[in-house]
């Protein structure tokens, strides 16, 4: 299911309850947007607890991997983001780097 908003008026409608994150934020998967529930992995240059997520059946859900900005270890790739897709998850927020972005381009998520 598709759900259209603009983040704008999301937020005016809440009455500043929601949080906007930062701007810088680029796109790399095959999905533009996503919302709901989502989880959030503290993974500061190792990426393992975003693979122990993602063995978990997601429902729908997104991730936020909070790798502290760091630019030295990618947090998803491609393999990360296809089993991720398989187990229903809705997309990725990511503090951090990512690798293979010409791959996870085509990738639903």
């Amino acid at each position: 299911m598709v759900i259209e908003f603009k983040t704008a008026d999301l937020y005016d409608a809440n009455a500043g309850a929601v949080q906007v994150a930062a701007p810088g934020l680029r796109h790399f998967g095959g999905r533009r947007r996503f919302a709901g529930r989502i989880c959030t992995v503290k993974c500061f240059e190792d990426n393992q607890a975003v693979k122990d997520q993602v063995e978990k059946p997601g429902e729908g859900r997104g991730i936020v991997g909070d790798g502290g900005g760091s630019l030295r270890a990618a947090l998803v790739g491609d393999n990360v983001a296809r089993r991720a897709l398989g187990l229903c998850y809705a997309g990725f927020g990511v503090n951090g780097c990512v690798r293979d972005s010409a791959d996870c381009a085509g990738i639903d998520i």
